[in-house]
């Protein structure tokens, strides 16, 4: 229990500095997410085509299931950083990734499900409203 303090202190220096700083590092760059995907994307998908492609166990399966693995995981994961932005921030990403990444996978996000489910909704609701003007 000695250190608590110890690391309590290392803490709240770190968060002061952090506070006091004139960097924004909260700051959402789009230009960063879209790099990240599009490029995430291209080298995930190419290396998996390529070990689908290539001769079995041969070195090309050997070297490309890793980096396909990699990039997959990477470009999967990058949603969870955009689920904790508001609804609205980033929203042509959101559905860019649905569309390259989490449909292929079968991973879509929830803000696709919302969406589909909003759209469904509006749809039926529109339904009755032309059914019941008859």
């Amino acid at each position: 229990m000695s250190n608590a303090p110890a690391t309590m202190d290392w803490v709240r220096s770190t968060r002061a500095i952090l506070r006091d700083s004139e960097v924004d590092f909260h700051r959402i760059r789009p230009w960063v997410y879209w790099r990240d995907m599009l490029l995430g994307t291209l080298i995930a998908y190419s290396s998996a085509g390529l070990f689908l492609s290539a001769p079995m166990f041969s070195i090309w399966q050997l070297v490309s299931f890793p980096v396909a693995v990699f990039w997959l995981y990477r470009v999967g994961s990058l949603v969870h950083e955009v689920a904790h932005l508001g609804g609205n921030e980033l929203r042509s990403f959101k559905i860019a990734w649905n569309l390259l990444v989490g449909v292929p996978t079968l991973t879509p996000s929830t803000f696709l499900l919302v969406i589909t489910a909003t759209i469904i909704l509006s749809a039926s609701m529109g339904l009755r409203k032309i059914l019941n003007t008859w």
